[in-house]
């Protein structure tokens, strides 16, 4: 594979078609005359040569899935797989390592409920600012809105999870 990215990057570079830069590998001499390899050039060709195959791709999906499980709900988890494997390679990379920064843990949403639940404290913790300030006060809405949250904010965190994570699917789209 490697050598074929040289031998391509020998070929445009005997034809004129390189020019020297400052990405420059260095200066190869065969025969009479020199040749400049360009680094750039070369990372995107061996880059391009060096595509994830279809199984490497959903291994590593299947990873990102397997170590985030506690994060997402379950049952969006068939669709979550059928959306990372219509990404293109670059918008996968850059979902895969910008999505755990996004997630917010629902065991800390749970705790964060049940000792701050009456003051909004989860509901500003998993992004959901007007529900936190109406929270916030009817003080929990008089403590009734505090215990159905200890039953329903961890759903309510891997819902909103989901979501982020979907968010970024559509951002990184070029």
């Amino acid at each position: 594979m490697a050598v074929t990215a040289i031998m391509c990057v020998s070929t445009l570079s005997a034809q004129g078609l390189l020019a020297p830069t400052e990405n420059q590998v260095g200066i190869q001499t065969t025969g009479d005359f020199e040749e400049v390899i360009d680094a750039s050039f070369l990372t995107e060709l061996v880059i391009h040569f060096a595509a994830l195959t279809d199984e490497e791709r959903a291994e590593k999906i299947d990873f990102f899935l397997t170590q985030n499980r506690k994060y997402l709900p379950k049952n969006k988890r068939a669709s979550i797989r059928e959306t990372l494997m219509g990404l293109s390679e670059s918008k996968l990379k850059n979902v895969l390592m910008n999505a755990e920064d996004e997630f917010k843990d629902p065991t800390t949403s749970l705790l964060l409920s049940i000792f701050l639940g009456g003051l909004g404290v989860d509901r500003f913790y998993i992004g959901d600012v007007g529900l936190g300030v109406l929270k916030l006060i009817t003080f929990g809405g008089f403590g009734i809105w505090t215990l159905i949250d200890w039953f329903v904010i961890q759903k309510r965190t891997r819902n909103n999870n989901y979501k982020e994570l979907m968010d970024l699917c559509g951002k990184y789209e070029y």
